[in-house]
């Protein structure tokens, strides 16, 4: 408290100090020498900012909101803290703003930040606390030191007092110096053993006190190290939500425990956002009521019973770190920079685009999506990966084969995938014809099934390119692409994008991306948010049975919930395994011993159990 304590014992600046923060001066220092007043009033004044820091912030010059207030005052007064926070409600903010005062009125404090993604966690360096200094040149008097870089050892903040603040990415290999205070942010994204095993472990220290030399301080209690969670909701299967009710169930035993949520309605009420814009998102086709509730309702969600696909299945393989966006992005440089560049076919991969069509803009529970299924081949098999996913709000059937041509070039796909039932059927008989792009000033040449002999009379020309495989769905084949696909996940044959802390981590190795605009930034984060929005439709998909004898199994949507991404994929997973089975199929002169060898060497290389292991128990 460097820039206080040269004022504390001035009467005019006490004076004014005391009327600032609406409180009676002190009167009790008469006969005192000046040293001794000093030593007073600084005791009395770091017990009152200890207890309430948001003067503190606001004496430096910060101007709060009332719930930001009682969460610092919460954090101060309590060991453990979490916060679930509705997006763009500045949690990262806060607790830089904590991170700061703790430092000042704690000496000799060391604090961890760690995040999932170390990219995004250095934030509270290279963001949060600057913006902090702008808003309160106060602060920076404290200050000795700040290093951005993001593979410091030591440091990357330090106070004059010797206070020191640094930030780790959570990972098995983390490393750092003794901690007394442990963030973790978006801690969602933490795995749970990275947490136990490597995180928490950083507490094994206690903060550096010189009083505690002395004999009569010897037997003084220790100071009680902290940690703190921030993140948004997510799913219940997530092991956020075990620690968020663990944490209601010892704050309501009275423990020291702090755990505080707001929804988006705090945002509105103090003008954090506009409620019309809240509206406009929720009227929007695609608006998907699941994600709003968690990602800014602070609700966490819980599975049906009846939920065929197991969030844990999907999330499992969001190891893609970067989508393949079509030519076009790379062609007029949306990101200027050398390293944007296309990621270019590996030898043997076939691409498929797969398509889920609607024709009416507005319907409800109906849009039109289009994923780029990548196929790479490995030794006996193929690895799928869905590479890009984009969505269209119905529209006339050649618009939307305007679409289907431009992603099937621009994305060097081999195949399409389409349902030709319904209003595919439409789409499909403008596919077999040319179709003029005046945008991109080009003729399509028309395409025609491979697949379907009915179809591929419907095309007119003898020369067009069989490239499209049709799809007349029934309720066997919408039986057997749901448990295929579901199989796929169970055995990690499919890569899904990662999440948005994957999608910063991606976008963080372009300096030129902070420069462009929302919209294009947008643009490029969507395949990213439409993954999300695939896994949420797909966790919420109920099983049921048909009441004929052959009793398929059904996959129904709740509420105003979509499932065209998941047909989209399910097509395409299903159209992937027949080009797999006739790509990988055995050579007939090998021995059953010989088979079984190859069969358990296409295993062990996705690091499964082998084929003998799965026989004997």
């Amino acid at each position: 408290m460097a820039t206080l304590q040269t004022n504390l014992t001035q009467p005019e600046q006490y004076k004014k100090l005391c009327s600032l923060l609406d409180i009676k001066p002190y009167e009790g220092n008469e006969g005192l020498d000046k040293n001794q007043k000093l030593y007073k009033a600084v005791y009395r004044w770091t017990q009152y900012f200890r207890r309430y820091p948001a003067q503190l912030a606001k004496l430096f010059g910060l101007k709060l909101f009332p719930f930001q207030e009682y969460i610092l005052t919460m954090w101060f007064r309590n060991n453990y803290g979490m916060f679930i926070a509705a997006r763009g409600l500045g949690k990262t903010y806060l607790i830089s703003v904590f991170v700061l005062l703790k430092m000042i009125l704690y000496p000799n404090i060391k604090v961890v930040v760690a995040g999932g993604v170390k990219s995004q966690a250095i934030k509270i360096i290279t963001e949060k606390i600057p913006q902090i200094l702008s808003q309160a040149p106060m602060f920076e008097n404290e200050i000795e030191e700040i290093k951005n870089n993001l593979n410091v050892v030591d440091y990357n903040l330090k106070m004059y007092n010797g206070s020191v603040l640094h930030v780790v990415a959570a990972t098995d290999n983390a490393r750092s110096s003794r901690a007394q205070i442990l963030i973790c942010d978006e801690f969602r994204m933490i795995k749970k053993d990275v947490y136990t095993t490597v995180l928490r472990r950083f507490l094994a220290d206690e903060r550096y006190t010189g009083y505690r030399h002395l004999p009569k301080w010897k037997d003084y209690p220790l100071e009680r190290n902290q940690e703190f969670f921030l993140t948004s909701a997510h799913l219940k299967s997530n092991w956020s939500y075990e620690k968020f009710k663990a944490f209601l169930r010892q704050m309501l035993r009275g423990k020291r425990y702090a755990l505080v949520a707001f929804p988006y309605q705090t945002s509105i009420e103090h003008k954090l956002l506009n409620p019309a814009q809240v509206v406009d998102e929720a009227e929007e086709s695609d608006f998907n009521p699941l994600l709003f509730a968690m990602e800014m309702g602070c609700l966490f969600y819980g599975q049906s019973d009846k939920a065929y696909f197991k969030d844990k299945d999907l999330f499992e393989n969001r190891t893609l770190p970067y989508p393949t966006y079509p030519r076009s992005y790379y062609e007029n440089h949306l990101i200027n920079d050398k390293k944007f560049r296309p990621d270019l076919k590996k030898i043997g991969e076939i691409r498929l685009l797969c398509v889920d069509i609607a024709t009416m803009a507005g319907i409800k529970n109906d849009a039109s999506d289009f994923i780029l299924l990548r196929l790479i081949p490995r030794k006996n098999d193929y690895i799928k990966q869905v590479a890009y996913i984009e969505t269209m709000e119905g529209g006339h059937t050649q618009t939307q084969a305007m679409n289907i041509n431009r992603l099937f070039y621009e994305l060097d796909c081999d195949y399409i995938v389409l349902d030709r039932q319904n209003a595919g059927i439409g789409v499909y008989d403008a596919l077999v014809l040319p179709l003029y792009d005046p945008e991109r000033q080009v003729t399509y040449e028309p395409l025609c099934s491979l697949n379907d002999e009915e179809m591929i009379k419907r095309c007119p020309y003898n020369d067009a390119k069989k490239v499209i495989y049709t799809i007349a769905a029934s309720e066997s084949f919408n039986d057997k692409i749901a448990r295929e696909l579901k199989d796929e996940l169970i055995r990690h044959r499919i890569e899904l994008l990662g999440d948005s802390e994957t999608a910063q981590t991606y976008f963080d190795s372009f300096p030129e991306y902070y420069k462009l605009d929302a919209e294009v930034k947008n643009t490029l984060k969507s395949p990213y948010s439409e993954t999300e929005s695939l896994i949420l439709e797909m966790v919420q998909l109920e099983i049921t049975f048909g009441n004929t004898s052959q009793s398929y199994l059904r996959l129904k949507t709740t509420g105003r919930n979509r499932k065209d991404r998941y047909t989209a994929l399910a097509y395409g997973n299903y159209i992937a395994n027949l080009i797999e089975r006739e790509t990988f199929k055995p050579d007939e002169n090998l021995s059953l011993q010989e088979g079984l060898r190859s069969l358990n060497n296409a295993l062990n290389g996705r690091g499964e159990k082998s084929l003998r292991n799965k026989f004997i128990v």
